[in-house]
């Protein structure tokens, strides 16, 4: 018996050893794992700025690009308007027959003027000396587009920086929002289980059961609205981005410094100071004068040299022999009449520039109502705020003493239910004015023309 009592010792001896093998190596296995996806699990869990969203969007947009590229463009005009500086030279080789052929007779023999067969190789060059500042005019109306173009851009960056912010925020929104519908969904299945024990009990009845599953429907049916807006919005964000549609962000919640306050007309008068498509409507109307002041100078005259020298046949005292020869010379080119284009171009032009100063009082005004209306939506928002405040801490102690009379059955469950429903629209509302107060601080900057993409 000993004997049998050894053994079996040494047998649970040798299986505790063989567990402590066995859990060692699986701890030692479950660590490796953890180190090795630890940086995936951070990456997962790295949040998206507002700000880097930004910066994302700006740097990788096609529209960004496109702006970049219509600046290379008109870049590439400016050498194209200052190539009237350079001479032209061009490289000519002709071939042409005569007929017929003329000839003077000499007793009896007949002298031929020009042969047949007539050949010309020749380099032409052509270099205006003066053209009275038309092309001079050309590369400033080119300089001024690069300038107008280069403003542009940015207009494209605000307006996208903007689009950000609008789509961040309500992706924000949208995220928070499903998160109290799921609290709310969560605290209506426990009084569900509540009321539905209560009923079986006798204690309760099957209007209670019924209230709170239309209450838990209704609430369901506004969850699927939010996610389905959700699913929307997080697509235009990756559009915007440059990502897939389906590419989940964790968004963070940073603050955004409020604007100080100042009186309107300060305001005003910044954001006429530092709005970009003031500075767009100066350049657009800069180059239309400059345009204007081109079209006048298109018929000054023109004084240009010009070269002609290559080989050809034809000349004395062999006319049938390729000859060296050359012409060179002055030209002064004076135009007279081109039936009234000049004229009919002056008129559109100087339309044009009244144009772009009528535009730029009319965004004198615009910029006032954006200053006033932004100024407005912010004040509204902050006094939204502090006002959801109150109402949820209402709520909120309107729901705790409905919950311990309804456990005494001092009310009824509808009563319970409609305090309940009351906590989380508080806190939508509560949620609401904050991504709003936020939009509004946004709002307010663009109408300022701060540059969100810096």
């Amino acid at each position: 018996m000993k004997q049998i009592g050894k053994q079996q010792y040494n047998q649970n001896k040798r299986t505790q050893r063989m567990g402590l093998h066995r859990n060692t190596l699986l701890a030692a296995v479950s660590l490796g794992l953890i180190l090795l996806l630890e940086p995936q699990l951070c990456t997962a869990q790295q949040s998206l700025s507002l700000k880097d969203c930004i910066h994302t969007v700006v740097s990788k947009h096609p529209s960004v690009e496109q702006a970049e590229e219509r600046i290379r463009a008109a870049q590439a005009r400016i050498d194209g308007a200052k190539s009237g500086y350079y001479p032209t030279v061009d490289a000519v080789v002709s071939y042409t027959r005569l007929a017929p052929l003329s000839s003077i007779a000499f007793g009896p023999e007949n002298f031929q003027l020009y042969p047949a067969n007539n050949y010309n190789a020749a380099i032409e060059a052509k270099e205006v000396l003066y053209d009275f500042g038309r092309t001079s005019s050309k590369v400033d109306a080119e300089q001024q587009n690069v300038e107008l173009t280069k403003a542009t851009a940015n207009n494209v960056k605000q307006q996208l920086a903007s689009q950000c912010v609008h789509v961040y925020l309500t992706l924000r929104y949208l995220n928070e929002a499903i998160a109290i519908k799921d609290a709310e969904l969560k605290n209506l299945h426990e009084h569900l289980d509540v009321v539905t024990k209560r009923q079986s009990t006798g204690s309760g009845t099957s209007y209670e059961v019924l209230a709170t599953n239309v209450k838990i429907s209704n609430t369901e049916s506004q969850k699927t609205d939010l996610v389905a807006n959700r699913a929307n919005q997080l697509a235009a964000l990756n559009v915007l981005l440059g990502e897939d549609v389906a590419t989940e962000h964790a968004l963070s919640d940073e603050e955004v410094l409020a604007v100080n306050d100042a009186a309107v007309d300060s305001l005003i008068h910044l954001a006429y100071a530092q709005r970009n498509e003031v500075y767009v409507q100066q350049q657009r109307t800069r180059a239309a004068e400059l345009n204007y002041a081109s079209l006048r100078k298109t018929d000054n005259p023109t004084l240009s040299a010009f070269f002609n020298g290559g080989l050809k046949n034809g000349l004395f005292p062999d006319m049938f022999r390729m000859m060296a020869n050359y012409a060179a010379g002055f030209n002064l080119q004076i135009p007279l009449f081109d039936g009234y284009r000049k004229e009919s171009q002056l008129h559109a032009a100087e339309a044009e520039v009244s144009i772009d100063k009528l535009e730029s009082d009319n965004l004198q005004r615009t910029i006032s109502s954006d200053v006033v209306q932004a100024m407005s939506a912010r004040t509204a928002a902050l006094q939204k705020h502090k006002q959801f405040q109150r109402q949820l801490e209402q709520a909120s102690q309107a729901y705790s003493m409905a919950t311990t009379n309804f456990n005494v059955g001092a009310i009824t469950n509808m009563e319970l239910l409609d305090a309940q429903t009351n906590v989380a629209e508080a806190k939508l509302l509560l949620l609401r004015s904050d991504i709003d107060r936020i939009a509004a601080e946004y709002t307010l900057r663009v109408a300022l023309g701060t540059k969100l993409y810096e």
